[in-house]
């Protein structure tokens, strides 16, 4: 049985610690007669649901077991005739992430672009684009949204070809199990088309909590808020044993 995992830099490990072999996948290549790991740091949901359907539309996938871990909603991926497709990291700050308007301060937020070999681009006019779409032109429901449609369209896609998976996340925020409510405020209520969306959400193929939840607090790297290689060992015993129960 082979195992592909994708994700962000929880996956794909942190750019910070560099090249490591103690990564949460890299635990499993004892069960596994291959592990085909192909997250990347700083990707968003788009990347992951583009790379995980080329990767099981080019590979016989009979034998393959699937983690997806999804991550921040606040990344998008967009094709460029010039750039290829480029990932979009968007921070959004504590004090701007119940309500994004135009009382938004800008100057706390950050828009990261790079293309798909991981060259920066450094444009002011697409940076200038992109922060006034994340700030002003889409809403949380918005983004919401849109990672609902990922998670679906992959669910329907691995449905379909009988392919085993399990999805999970990076924290709680985009954590299905948990109802996808941490996010809301008074401000931010729930739409009917997202009420719809989740309800299609097939909640037995997700882990019970998310990575963050299972490295627990105190197991993070002292350089950034990744998981050191406690943190992995815990990640792994967790998801693995989920994996497990639901698939054998």
């Amino acid at each position: 049985m082979n195992l592909l995992v994708n994700g962000c830099s929880f996956t794909a490990g942190s750019t910070m610690q560099g090249n490591v072999s103690w990564l949460w996948p890299n635990m499993a290549e004892d069960n596994f007669s291959q592990v085909q790991n192909i997250a990347k740091a700083g990707g968003s949901n788009d990347r992951i649901l583009r790379t995980t359907l080329q990767y099981c539309n080019n590979n016989n996938m009979d034998d393959t077991l699937v983690i997806i871990q999804w991550t921040s909603f606040f990344r998008h991926e967009y094709y460029s005739s010039r750039h290829g497709w480029m990932n979009i990291t968007c921070n959004v700050t504590e004090d701007n992430f119940s309500q994004l308007s135009n009382q938004t301060d800008k100057t706390k937020n950050y828009v990261s672009i790079e293309d798909e070999n991981g060259n920066n681009i450094e444009n002011k006019h697409i940076q200038d684009a992109l922060n006034n779409e994340m700030l002003y032109l889409n809403s949380i429901n918005d983004y919401n949204i849109r990672y609902l449609k990922n998670v679906l369209t992959l669910q329907y896609y691995l449905n379909k070809n009988n392919i085993k998976y399990m999805f999970t996340s990076m924290n709680e925020n985009e954590h299905i199990n948990l109802g996808l409510d941490a996010v809301y405020t008074k401000k931010n209520s729930v739409t009917p088309l997202e009420a719809q969306l989740k309800m299609s959400v097939d909640q037995t193929k997700w882990s019970k909590q998310s990575l963050q939840t299972y490295m627990e607090e105190n197991y993070i790297s002292q350089n950034d808020r990744h998981p050191n290689e406690i943190g992995n060992k815990l990640i792994a015993q967790a998801l693995f044993g989920e994996l497990m129960e639901k698939h054998g």
